[in-house]
């Protein structure tokens, strides 16, 4: 039995931990990750499988419940337009320059594009040794504005105990950093791939032109 294996599991490991010092009134992450070598050879790579896991849980718990700070991102976008460098500031010793450079992004996202991550999500399911139902696809969300809709791709990212949670993609600004609960993507519209098709590059081919601008500051 799984649960039971796992019990013994952690019953081993908390004896090893207070030989280490690591206690109910002494435990924190750091003086447990500093303090893993302590432990027997063979409970420290599963002790470490298990923290990775808690840990990642713990982050998508936060993200579906939009509690979690990203920190420093990478800028997803279709396409990328650097501008030339403008010199804010030189110093008249030095003769150093603090540089702005304006980099404008368009986040929306091809119907091709779509597809392919599509395809890599659909090949990925195919292969996973635990089956779990996979709500990957294409749906209409009403926006609940006016009667508004529109369509999204939902992708499956992990399952937890509440179910699995999707990446949520739009033609207009792409790639979304909040992810959606099993439920409401139930609770959506399926589309058909040419319906789909269809809504998606109009929603597309509207939003095209809309870029994010980021200034990055260097120099000095």
């Amino acid at each position: 039995d799984k649960a039971e294996d796992f019990g013994n599991f952690c019953a081993k490991v908390n004896s090893e931990f207070v030989k280490l010092d690591l206690d109910d009134k002494n435990k924190n992450v750091k003086k447990m990750l500093n303090r893993l070598l302590g432990l027997p050879v063979e409970l420290q790579a599963p002790v470490v499988d298990v923290f990775a896991a808690m840990m990642e849980a713990h982050i998508e718990r936060a993200r579906l419940d939009n509690k979690y700070d990203e920190g420093i991102l990478d800028l997803e976008g279709g396409s990328n337009i650097f501008q030339k460098p403008v010199v804010l500031f030189e110093c008249p010793r030095l003769g150093a320059q603090m540089l702005a450079t304006s980099i404008r992004v368009s986040q929306s996202l091809k119907w091709e594009r779509a597809e392919v991550l599509l395809r890599e999500r659909v090949e990925k399911t195919k292969h996973e040794k635990q089956k779990t139902d996979d709500l990957s696809g294409y749906y209409l969300h009403d926006t609940g504005k006016h009667g508004g809709t529109e369509v999204i791709l939902y992708l499956k990212m992990h399952t937890e105990w509440r179910g699995a949670s999707y990446k949520n993609m739009r033609p207009c600004n792409g790639y979304w950093r909040t992810l959606a609960r099993e439920s409401t993507v139930r609770n959506c519209k399926p589309l058909s791939c040419q319906d789909a098709k269809r809504r998606w590059e109009v929603a597309w081919n509207a939003s095209k032109s809309t870029l994010k601008e980021v200034v990055i500051l260097s120099g000095l």
